[in-house]
Order: structure tokens, then sequence, then C-alpha cells
């Protein structure tokens, strides 16, 4: 993680959840950047699914796409390339 990620994740990460920000440090430093970001994706997968300030459809395309990209980039595929996994579950890649 470059010097510029870090600096913006420990901020957000300290104004969404000063908890969570506090205990990273019993994480090891070698895992904190991506634990960080773990942490913040699923801080924002639930605010776009507890909303009602945005229609529900809306919110359901959003999680999609953000579901697409997520297993996009773990095959090495372009966001813009549906993933098709044989199985049907994108969630088991």
């Amino acid at each position: 993680m470059s010097t510029t990620q870090a600096e913006l994740i420990g901020p957000l990460l300290r104004d969404v959840s000063r908890s969570f920000y506090l205990t990273l440090r019993v994480l090891p430093k070698e895992i904190r950047p991506q634990v960080s970001l773990a942490y913040l994706l699923a801080r924002a997968t639930d605010t776009i699914a507890d909303t009602k300030a945005v229609p529900r459809a809306k919110r359901v395309f959003a999680l999609q796409q953000l579901r697409i990209c997520r297993v996009c980039r773990s095959w090495g595929q372009s966001p813009d390339t549906k993933p098709q996994p044989a199985n049907g579950n994108c969630w088991n890649d």
C-alpha cells in the first residue's frame, strides 16, 4: 500500500469507526492495510443496504455492481466483463 493510500485510510477509519481504528494496533502491521480496506468495504456495503434515502432497486443495483467488480478483479478480468461462474455463485470463486 502506498503512503498516500495509508494516509487516506487512517483518517477515514478514525472518522467512521473510532473503536475499530483503535483496535488495529493489536494486528500485525503487515496485515493492517488489508483488514482496514475490508472493513471499509463492509461498512460501505452495509450503508448502501440499510439506507432509506435511495429506492431499494437502486441499492440492489449498486450492490450488484460492487459484487461484479470484486469477482472480476479476483479472476483478473476487467469489471466491464460480466463474470460467468460455472456454479452460478459469484461468491465461491
